[in-house]
């Protein structure tokens, strides 16, 4: 078996992989090549410094790793790891990563960040065993359109507040009303990397941002949703929530990736809003 960097060969080789290795997969990430390219730019997917494992030339098993910084240090992000199906339970992901390493080491990456499903117990034992350690919890979660129960109030205060679209977001400002920092999907950099796959929105109370949240309309999935700590429970958040869902009008369903179970007023918020659990993770990484 050869090991290589995916550089030299096509997206849709690799695509043709990654759906056979997910075919059977709980969570469904079968892709057509559109979205399979978009996706892979958000999370910064560098092919130079991704893997794949080679049999009689055809890809069989593959690592796509997004490189950028995180929390100031050079860092490679498992973006998928696969093998197709009838390769699998042959050790072949343990020896991509074993060929990996070297790599991104020569290329000064420090710290490599995974996510990896709480009820996947092989690859989990898999990456303690090369040093991994859980660094954060994280929950998926998701609710129909229909049956979120935004109980909004009709009341003065409510409708003083005004909900704009916007495009220059003033991110130190919108920081200061985070718990906990997005996973590297929803982080700042992915938002920005294809920024017109995105609608940012702020609640202001006058001239005040109070809040702000950010939806990618095409699949309903929320990446971020802050208010100022002395605007909760006001109902603001829900309001803001509707808006954005608003956005998003081809799909029934709304999601969010890697919720941070820290963040217990976000937990609480979105259960009370009649979001349900679909796919809790452990966040994961290891320093080089």
């Amino acid at each position: 078996m050869d090991f290589r960097t995916l550089d030299t060969i096509s997206v849709g080789q690799i695509l043709e992989a990654h759906n056979d290795a997910f075919s059977e997969y709980e969570v469904p990430m079968e892709f057509p090549i559109e979205r399979f390219e978009q996706i892979n730019k958000l999370r910064g997917v560098n092919y130079n410094l991704s893997i794949g494992a080679f049999e009689d030339q055809k890809l069989v098993g593959f690592i796509l790793n997004g490189v950028g910084e995180w929390n100031g240090v050079l860092t490679a992000y498992d973006c998928g790891t696969g093998v197709i199906q009838g390769k699998q339970g042959k050790g072949i992901g343990g020896e991509m990563f074993k060929h990996l390493t070297p790599i991104l080491i020569q290329n000064n990456v420090r710290q490599y960040l995974l996510e990896v499903m709480k009820g996947n117990e092989p690859a989990i034992r898999l990456y303690k065993g090369k040093g991994f350690e859980v660094i954060r919890h994280f929950d998926c979660i998701i609710a129909e359109k229909e049956k979120i129960k935004f109980n909004i109030p009709d009341s003065d205060f409510l409708k003083k507040l005004n909900f704009s679209i916007i495009t220059n977001p003033d991110w130190k400002l919108l920081k200061t009303f985070w718990d906990v920092t997005p996973s590297w999907q929803n982080s700042i950099d992915s938002i920005e990397r294809l920024p017109n796959s995105f609608k940012i929105m702020t609640v202001s109370l006058s001239t005040e941002i109070i809040g702000y949240g950010v939806i990618e309309p095409r699949s309903g999935g929320i990446l971020q949703i802050a208010i100022a700590p002395t605007h909760r429970k006001k109902k603001v958040g829900s309001a803001l929530l509707q808006k954005l869902i608003e956005l998003s009008s081809n799909t029934p369903r709304i999601h969010l990736i890697n919720l941070d179970e820290n963040s217990k007023c976000s937990k609480s918020f979105f259960t009370q809003m009649g979001f349900e659990s679909f796919s809790p993770q452990f966040e994961m990484s290891l320093n080089f």
